[in-house]
């Protein structure tokens, strides 16, 4: 193009750019960048590009940036949760000038998808939470769908499922990532039979039952050994709903079956799908109920399976302890 003396435009730079991010290094990257500045077509889309490969050029590029839209603040804020910086993250949140739902869900959700319940507590989530229901009830905006899923994902994997019902219960307007949301998050977190109770108040609603609800249920179901309820759901879900099991529902079955001592059960199950997951499960219930002989089962087909993991070899001494 260039030799051809067709001059670029500002359409070319970011096109170059995002190109650069998948294929080559930062250093094609900045060789670009610089050229777009020569030119007087750098802007924020460009930058936005860059972060996609080389965070550190992304964030001095920003800094020199002479104006930001909404867009890149976002877009800055996005990079540094990819790379599971959330301090970070939440530095420039705090510094952006203006803040919109897209940049609140961007950091709920960074939140809720970069750690554990005590990850999300050092990091301050719960206070960004309550942050956010004081803002988005001064400015109106408390019962918009996409802010209370961010709130109750962000509640639920936090720990803090009180709060999650809290946010769900005040919602005009529910969607079924609403639903899965809370149902889960109340499973996970031995609520089981308030999820099974939403669940059912769920079955009056126009939504339905999908895949990632059956998890939830299942999950319910196996914390508070409803063998019977759990296995119906199961086959419901089939049947019923033609949904298709994935390992996570097996796993979740297996589970439900390990606890109550159902190893014989089980191992039908795992046969069907044959997973270094499930059959891992296995042992450990072997172990649990005292099963000598699922447990020397389970070793071997996950020495079958992964004959070169070592610590299979591992745990088949440690059954015999």
């Amino acid at each position: 193009m260039m030799r051809d003396n067709v001059k670029p435009n500002c359409y070319t730079f970011p096109l170059i750019l995002k190109a650069c991010g998948k294929f080559f290094s930062s250093k094609e990257c900045e060789e670009v960048h610089c050229v777009a500045v020569k030119s007087g077509f750098i802007s924020n889309t460009c930058i936005g590009y860059v972060a996609n490969s080389d965070l550190v050029l992304a964030r001095r590029l920003f800094d020199l940036a002479p104006e930001r839209d909404v867009a890149l603040w976002i877009r800055m804020v996005s990079a540094y949760i990819e790379c599971g910086d959330m301090i970070e993250a939440k530095r420039i949140f705090d510094v952006m000038p203006a803040k919109d739902l897209m940049s609140w869900n961007t950091l709920l959700h960074g939140y809720a998808n970069n750690g554990d319940t005590k990850g999300c507590e050092r990091l301050g989530a719960l206070d960004l939470g309550k942050w956010v229901h004081a803002y988005v009830e001064s400015v109106g905006y408390k019962q918009n769908v996409y802010v209370c899923n961010g709130l109750i994902d962000m509640y639920a994997k936090c720990g803090v499922v009180e709060n999650a019902v809290y946010v769900f219960r005040n919602m005009d307007n529910k969607d079924l990532i609403s639903w899965n949301m809370i149902i889960n998050g109340l499973a996970v977190h031995d609520h089981g039979a308030d999820a099974l109770n939403l669940f059912n108040e769920m079955k009056t609603t126009r939504e339905k039952l999908d895949r990632i609800t059956s998890i939830g249920i299942l999950c319910a179901c196996s914390h508070m050994g409803l063998v019977d309820d759990g296995l119906n759901y199961f086959h419901s879900m089939i049947n019923e709903y033609s949904i298709e099991p994935r390992i996570e529902h097996y796993g979740c079955v297996v589970d439900l079956l390990a606890r109550a001592g159902l190893l014989e059960q089980a191992v039908e199950l795992i046969r069907i799908v044959a997973d270094c997951v499930l059959w891992t499960s296995l042992l450990a219930a072997s172990r649990i109920h005292r099963k000598l002989t699922f447990a020397e089962m389970s070793l071997q087909k996950l020495i079958e399976l992964d004959p070169k993991n070592p610590a299979n070899y591992v745990m088949l001494s440690n059954i015999y302890e």
